[in-house]
C-alpha cells in the first residue's frame, strides 16, 4: 500500500498480519491431524533388509499405500489419516509379515519388523494388534472414541464445550 494515511496503513498491516497468522494456524492444525509410520525391516540376526516391500492398507477405506525400505531398511510413510491399518512387509528369501496396527491423530509410530528366513513357500499372519512406539515425542495422549464422547454429561452435547 503506497498511498493513504498512516491510520489506513496501520489497519492494512494489522489485517495482513491477522490473515497470515490464521493461515499458519490452519496449516499447523491440518498437519497435526495426520500420522507418520516408520517401518524398519530386519532379519532374525538384526541385519536390515533393504528394498523390503511395504504395503499399508486402511481397513476402513481400503486405501493402500506402498513403499520400499531404503538401503538402511527403513521406510517412512507420512500423511496417514488416523485409523486401523493392515501392515504387510515382504522381501525375497524372507517370510512375509502381516499385522494390524492403529494410528492416532498426530502420531509418529515406529514399528520394527523381523522377517523370518524362507525355507518353504509359506506366509506368517500375525493376529495381534501392533501398537507403534512414538519415540519422537515424550507426551502422554489418548484417543477418545465417539462412544466415550457421547456418554459424557455435556449440556446440549456441543463438541466446542470440550475445548473450554
Amino acid at each position: 500500500m503506497t498511498g493513504g494515511t498512516p491510520a489506513k496503513k496501520a489497519i492494512f498491516r494489522a489485517i495482513v498480519r491477522f490473515l497470515g497468522s490464521a493461515l499458519l494456524f490452519t496449516l499447523e492444525l491440518s498437519a497435526q491431524q495426520l500420522a507418520v509410520l516408520n517401518v524398519t525391516a530386519t532379519d532374525p540376526s538384526g541385519r536390515v533388509i533393504s528394498r523390503a516391500r511395504i504395503t499399508l492398507r486402511n481397513l476402513e477405506t481400503d486405501a493402500e499405500r506402498t513403499d520400499s525400505a531404503s538401503e538402511t531398511g527403513v521406510a517412512t510413510i507420512p500423511g496417514l489419516p488416523p485409523g486401523q491399518y493392515q501392515l504387510k512387509v515382504e522381501s525375497d528369501q524372507f517370510l512375509s509379515y502381516r499385522a494390524k496396527l492403529s494410528l492416532a491423530v498426530g502420531q509418529s509410530a515406529s514399528v520394527l519388523v523381523i522377517l523370518g528366513i524362507k525355507t518353504v513357500q509359506e506366509s506368517v499372519d500375525v493376529q495381534e494388534t501392533v501398537q507403534g512406539l512414538d519415540s519422537q515425542r515424550s507426551e502422554v495422549s489418548q484417543v477418545i472414541d465417539t462412544q466415550k464422547i457421547s456418554d459424557l454429561p455435556i449440556l446440549g452435547r456441543d463438541f466446542i464445550d470440550l475445548a473450554q
